[in-house]
């Protein structure tokens, strides 16, 4: 079972609302108490004995017994929300105990730069930045050009096999890996998903399976697919600058 990673602003606005709503109570009691301790006592001149509305002298021994009363009450509601904020914070680290979820929501800048043309492999070097942080991305990935046909199903790309010199409308992705670095330190690396794909019209989606992490990170699993537009430089082409967004999830134990 998978438990979300806490948002402080989510965390905190349940407490903060908790408090809001006491304000009033607290006040009251409060301002009873200062009117208690400011009432004037009786045994001189300055400090006459205190009278009910009615003029009829009220007893020190009420006095003293609704004293007792105004700070009782006081003394239990301020327990009762340190009680009710301990447990809250004692509660938080524990829901830790499971797996916990981080969630990637990136965008990325960076290029893809051809070394081996013949086998379709290729390098790439990406910037990253969002959740969980700003980021490089690095790795290696071999694609198989293809006609349109033999595309992975509900690809995005467009039919080219009758366009282009070598008949095919774009590759699949056989075989990739990526290391994702943050800048802590922390990484995680993985492996690539068999329905990754580039599109010759300038689109390519590269599925990982998330197979490690070191730092913050140790023993992550989970999974992040990037959406990539490529942008190409006029031939000889050497290198493809390329833009996207990368979603998915951290599974840290």
């Amino acid at each position: 079972m998978f438990i979300q990673a806490l948002d402080p602003e989510t965390t905190a606005e349940p407490c903060r609302s908790m408090v809001h709503a006491n304000v009033p109570e607290v006040s009251q009691l409060l301002r009873a108490a200062i009117l208690n301790f400011n009432t004037p006592r009786a045994g001189n001149g300055f400090n006459p004995e205190p009278r009910d509305p009615s003029g009829t002298r009220v007893p020190a021994l009420a006095r003293s017994t609704r004293a007792v009363d105004v700070r009782t009450q006081l003394w239990r509601l301020i327990m009762k929300k340190l009680l009710i904020l301990l447990s809250l914070l004692l509660v938080f680290p524990f829901a830790h105990a499971g797996d916990l979820v981080v969630p990637i929501e990136m965008k990325l800048s960076g290029l893809v730069r051809f070394v081996d043309v013949v086998e379709g492999r290729t390098i790439f070097d990406v910037d990253l930045k969002g959740k969980p942080g700003v980021a490089t991305g690095r790795g290696v990935s071999i694609a198989e050009p293809v006609i349109y046909d033999d595309l992975p199903e509900d690809n995005a790309c467009v039919y080219l096999d009758d366009t282009i010199p070598s008949g095919k409308s774009g590759a699949v992705i056989t075989a990739a890996q990526i290391v994702i670095s943050f800048r802590d330190g922390s990484m995680i690396w993985g492996n690539s998903q068999p329905d990754g794909y580039v599109c010759y019209s300038g689109f390519a989606y590269a599925p990982y399976d998330i197979m490690g992490g070191s730092g913050r990170y140790e023993g992550a699993t989970g999974w992040v697919a990037f959406e990539l537009d490529t942008h190409g430089f006029p031939p000889p082409l050497i290198l493809t600058p390329e833009t996207g967004i990368g979603t998915g999830e951290i599974v840290i134990p």
